[in-house]
């Protein structure tokens, strides 16, 4: 039976080994292979040892070349396992290459970032620093400029309430300058009023003179008789401030040639006390005493030499021509200027003075029945 069989041609134990040597040195690397990148179900198992290779029996080569063939096909499996157990690990070992490269370069990117970081909250920290200097120094300046303002409102007060004592005082000067005006414009009418009564009375005075004396009568007829022109007093509430011409009586009177020694005291009694303010009331008494007094005196004669004339009438009285007064430029000066005109405001509760009492028209029997001025009593 063995003869009728034709065994197979089976390869010799020396051409298996020269395949095995040049698989294995072409195209495994075990070198190549990290121990620990191959997992334990990556690695087949390895067949068993070979069986011992010296036949027995030259009828059993045929199984061995067999066994030999199977354990060749085996180890070529096992080979290629490895090739591909190899390719894999070569593959993750790439990969986790390539995610270990990623991870320092984000790593790197990351040490930057928290570099710039920490220098920018240096930076920061810094500015936060100068803000706080900043804000310390802000506030005491505003600390410096609230006490200033307390200051500058405690000295604006005080310059108010000096201001308003400068006004309240201004006000109490402008009342008493009112008032010293008032007093003086007062004062000039009564030096006015006395002026023109002394004027009166030394015209009248002059025209008394004794007429016994006379010689060689005349008829006196009523174009030659000069009587001064006496002007009526105006009450205070109508004086204006006009120009005063020259007095009437200056020009009309014929007095004697004698010089009047006394003539600037009787005309400007009291031009030594015009230019003081404050009249005391005593002064003011003595002033109304004394016209009163002239008033009396004045129309007294007037009354006592119209009844003498009535009961002697001469038949013919000549009037002696006296040549015109004589008065110095200082004392026609000083009547012209001694009384400015002021503008006298109307007062209602001022008294208006009495005027001169209208007469009715006689007539002159003689020089001594002319008819003087007549002034009003107080």
């Amino acid at each position: 039976m063995s003869n009728s069989q034709t065994p197979s041609p089976q390869p010799t134990p020396l051409e298996t080994e020269d395949y095995v040597e040049g698989i294995s040195s072409s195209t495994i690397d075990v070198t190549a292979i990290d121990s620990e990148d191959l997992r334990e179900e990556d690695i087949p198992a390895i067949a068993a040892p070979f069986p011992s290779l010296e036949p027995s029996d030259p009828n059993d080569s045929f199984l061995i070349a067999r066994k030999l063939r199977q354990h060749n096909r085996e180890l070529v499996k096992t080979v290629v396992q490895l090739e591909q157990a190899l390719a894999e690990s070569q593959e993750r070992l790439q990969a986790q290459i390539t995610r270990s490269r990623s991870a320092d370069a984000l790593l790197t990117q990351q040490s930057d970032d928290l570099n710039e970081t920490q220098a920018e909250v240096d930076h920061l920290t810094t500015a936060l620093s100068q803000a706080k200097q900043e804000i310390r120094d802000h506030k005491a300046v505003i600390t410096e400029l609230n006490q200033k303002f307390k200051k500058a409102q405690i000295q604006l007060a005080h310059i108010e309430r000096e201001c308003t004592l400068l006004q309240e005082s201004h006000s109490t000067q402008e009342q008493q300058i009112v008032a010293a005006e008032q007093e003086v414009i007062d004062l000039q009418s009564r030096l006015e009023r006395q002026q023109r009564y002394t004027i009166q009375y030394k015209s009248a005075l002059e025209q008394q003179q004794p007429i016994q004396d006379l010689e060689d009568p005349v008829v006196i007829t009523p174009k030659q008789t000069s009587v001064p022109k006496v002007s009526r007093i105006q009450p205070w509430s109508k004086q204006v401030a006009q120009p005063k011409p020259p007095s009437p009586i200056l020009t009309n009177v014929n007095v004697s040639p004698d010089p009047e020694p006394n003539l600037e005291e009787i005309l400007f009694p009291v031009e030594a006390e015009e230019p003081s303010l404050a009249v005391s009331p005593q002064v003011n008494d003595d002033l109304e005493q004394q016209l009163n007094a002239l008033e009396i005196e004045i129309e007294a004669m007037s009354q006592s030499k119209e009844n003498q004339d009535i009961a002697t009438v001469p038949p013919a009285v000549k009037v002696p021509q006296f040549p015109p007064m004589s008065i110095s430029p200082k004392v026609a000066r000083k009547i012209m200027t001694s009384s400015p005109t002021v503008a006298i405001p109307a007062a209602n509760n001022w008294p208006s003075p009495t005027l001169n009492p209208i007469r009715t028209q006689r007539k002159r029997s003689s020089l001594a029945a002319v008819d003087l001025p007549s002034f009003p009593r107080r």
